[in-house]
């Protein structure tokens, strides 16, 4: 007679045990209580998804939420209008931003110091981390290659200047997106303690401040000193889209500061934007509080004082916000911004003395407009 493995009596006797509490009635009042619980749950949140009022707008991920669907047989048929209404449910159900905190914060206790895709760094902030993809890198290759046809149709010098994010510029060791070595791409190191907010992805005043003095080399200025700037802090309450997309709700704000100087109230901005100076002041009362700086992000902007300077034509994205007043003491400015400009750049840049294309990488991972300002 063979002798039984020990492996093999062991897990017998673990489905003897299973079988036996199976069959129990402690077992199945635990099944059935549990049951009862998942069943009122659902239904409970699921009727309250139609009784409460329905949010159109999310100020903690600053973002649209989907309204119910009107079902339509075309979008029956097509499956549209199920992914819509799956959305809906995501977008309304009762509690959401309360679940999505605690399994953020679940997901911190857990060890894994990231939620959401968002990293909380050793010094308590929070960097968005992008995720590495083939996709990713060949749209950021077709933005630069992009870029290189925009310069190319100009009759004026052009200068590139490329922010890395805040996760890559914490470390060296964390892998991101790359720009291959190119002699007309200027990649801006942003390793400086406070260049970027502690809740969001953008530049800091001081960090838009130490990229203005680096610009002041190829665009040809002499960059004022730190103290002939005043910082102002007109905010403590400020919370960036880093703290709205990780859900870790209870992260204290940070201060918003600003860096002024005389005269600076003085500036006029037109073109899509009509008004005095840098700054919406009314937008510190809402949870975007970055679009302080001109009240957010337009297609197109002329700013001027009136005085005898150079004309720079600045393609941006919203990076570029917070640098827009430092570089307003040397320059008479054109401002677009691709995501919302649909208009003739060559015809801009034929009337300025040069062009300054300005980005954050991972913008330029997922654009875009760039492409298809090329292609008019």
């Amino acid at each position: 007679m063979s002798k039984q493995n020990r492996a093999d009596t062991e897990a017998e006797q673990f489905f003897i045990i299973r079988e036996r509490l199976s069959v129990s009635s402690n077992h199945r009042a635990a099944q059935l209580t549990l049951a009862a619980f998942l069943a009122c749950f659902i239904t409970v949140f699921g009727v309250l998804i139609y009784l409460l009022p329905q949010k159109s707008f999310s100020a903690n991920e600053n973002r649209l939420l989907s309204k119910l669907p009107s079902p339509e047989l075309q979008s029956i048929t097509s499956g549209s209008y199920t992914s819509r209404l799956a959305e809906f449910y995501s977008d309304q159900f009762p509690l959401r931003d309360a679940f999505i905190s605690v399994a953020s914060y679940g997901d911190v206790l857990l060890g894994r110091r990231e939620a959401n895709n968002v990293v909380l760094l050793e010094n308590g902030a929070l960097a968005e981390r992008k995720p590495l993809t083939v996709s990713g890198q060949r749209n950021l290759n077709s933005a630069l290659d992009a870029i290189e046809r925009l310069k190319n149709g100009f009759t004026v010098d052009s200068v590139v200047a490329i922010v890395p994010d805040a996760l890559s510029a914490s470390s060296s060791a964390v892998a991101s997106y790359s720009v291959a070595e190119n002699a007309n791409v200027l990649c801006l190191s942003t390793h400086i303690d406070g260049a970027y907010f502690k809740t969001d992805h953008h530049l800091t005043a001081y960090g838009a401040y130490k990229v203005y003095s680096v610009l002041g080399d190829v665009l040809g200025y002499e960059p004022y000193a730190e103290e002939e700037f005043t910082r102002e802090t007109v905010s403590t309450e400020f919370l960036g889209t880093a703290w709205s997309r990780s859900g870790l709700y209870l992260h204290p704000a940070e201060e918003l500061e600003l860096w002024r100087y005389e005269g600076d109230e003085a500036f006029s901005v037109s073109g899509d934007l009509d008004q005095k100076g840098f700054y919406d002041f009314s937008k510190l009362e809402q949870k975007d509080k970055y679009a302080v700086f001109f009240g957010g992000n337009h297609g197109y902007m002329e700013i001027s004082n009136g005085g005898e300077k150079p004309c720079l034509l600045v393609i941006k994205d919203s990076f570029a916000n917070a640098l827009l007043p430092f570089l307003a003491r040397h320059f008479e400015l054109c401002v677009v911004d691709p995501r919302y400009f649909n208009g003739d750049l060559t015809e801009i840049a034929d009337h300025c003395d040069g062009v300054l294309f300005f980005y954050g990488i991972n913008s330029l991972v997922s654009d875009r407009d760039l492409v298809r300002l090329t292609l008019r």
